[in-house]
C-alpha cells in the first residue's frame, strides 16, 4: 500500500517536473514593430497597444520609424511598462507589402524596414531580467516580392548568422521557421530565432542576394529561470523516494 502510494507521488510529481521545464510561458517580452513611410496613398498603420501579435503572443508592441530620430528610442514590455532598453536603426527605405485582413499579425508583417549593407538595429541598456538567465532575440522578414523573385535574407546577430528566404507568397498568416545558414540552399519561411543571448545589448544585420532585406518585427523574450513550482515538485519526488526506503 505505502510502496505503490509513494511511488503515484513520484510519478505524479515527475509529470508536474516536465511539464514545467518543458512550458513556453516567458517572463518577460519586448516586441517591436516597423513602420513604412507610405507609398503613394498607403498610411502607415501602428499596432494599437492591445493588439496581440507574433510568435510569442504579446500586446504593446513598441511602433518605431520611419527615420531615425536622431536618439535612441525607449521600449516597453508587453506589460506596457517601461523597460529600460532602447532601439536605434538605420535602414535604406522604409515600405509596406501586404496589410492583409488588417489582423494584428498582418499588421506587424506588412510594414518593413530595407537593409543593404551597413544598416542596422541595435538594442541597448536590456535590463537584468533578460541578461541574468539569457533571452532569444524572433526576427521576422519579408518584403514585396513574390515568386520567382522572392529574397534570400542573411540575419546576423552578435557573430551568429541565419538564412532564410522568403515565402513564395506575402505573409499568409502562417509563421515558419527558418533555422540554416546556407544561402545556396535556404529554408523557407519568414522568421528566424536567436538563442540564449546574455548580453545587454545586440545589433542586428541584415542583407538580401537581391535589394534590400526587410526585416518587420522583432521580439525579445527572456528565458525564465526555474520557478518555486519545479524546486517544489523536486523536493516532493524526493521526499517521497526518502520516505519510502526509510519505511523498508
Amino acid at each position: 500500500m505505502f510502496k505503490k502510494t509513494s511511488l503515484a507521488v513520484v510519478a505524479i510529481a515527475t509529470i508536474m517536473l516536465i511539464a514545467l521545464t518543458t512550458s513556453t510561458t516567458h517572463a518577460d517580452i519586448i516586441s517591436i514593430n516597423m513602420l513604412s513611410d507610405g507609398t503613394g496613398s498607403y498610411t502607415p498603420v501602428p499596432l494599437a497597444s492591445t493588439d496581440v501579435a507574433g510568435v510569442v503572443s504579446a500586446a504593446n508592441w513598441n511602433n518605431i520609424g520611419p527615420v531615425y530620430p536622431g536618439s535612441p528610442v525607449a521600449l516597453n514590455l508587453s506589460d506596457g511598462t517601461a523597460s529600460g532598453a532602447s532601439v536605434n536603426w538605420s535602414a535604406g527605405d522604409y515600405l509596406n507589402s501586404n496589410p492583409g485582413d488588417g489582423s494584428p499579425n498582418y499588421t506587424m508583417m506588412n510594414e518593413w524596414f530595407s537593409f543593404y549593407g551597413g544598416h542596422y538595429v541595435t538594442v541597448e541598456d536590456l535590463p537584468t531580467v533578460f541578461t541574468s538567465s539569457g533571452y532569444d532575440v524572433y526576427v521576422y522578414f519579408d518584403s514585396n516580392q513574390v515568386a520567382p523573385d522572392e529574397r534570400i535574407h542573411t540575419l546576423s546577430i552578435n557573430g551568429t548568422t541565419i538564412v532564410g528566404k522568403e515565402e513564395a507568397a506575402n505573409f499568409s498568416g502562417t509563421f515558419t521557421q527558418v533555422t540554416g545558414n546556407d544561402t545556396n540552399n535556404p529554408q523557407v519561411g519568414n522568421y528566424a530565432v536567436f538563442e540564449g543571448l546574455t548580453q545587454s545589448a545586440f545589433t542586428l544585420n541584415a542583407v538580401a542576394h537581391v535589394n534590400g532585406a526587410g526585416i518587420t518585427g522583432i521580439q525579445i523574450v527572456s528565458v525564465p529561470e526555474p520557478s518555486t513550482w519545479v524546486l517544489l515538485v523536486m523536493g516532493l519526488a524526493s521526499g517521497a523516494v526518502l520516505w519510502q526506503r526509510r519505511r523498508g
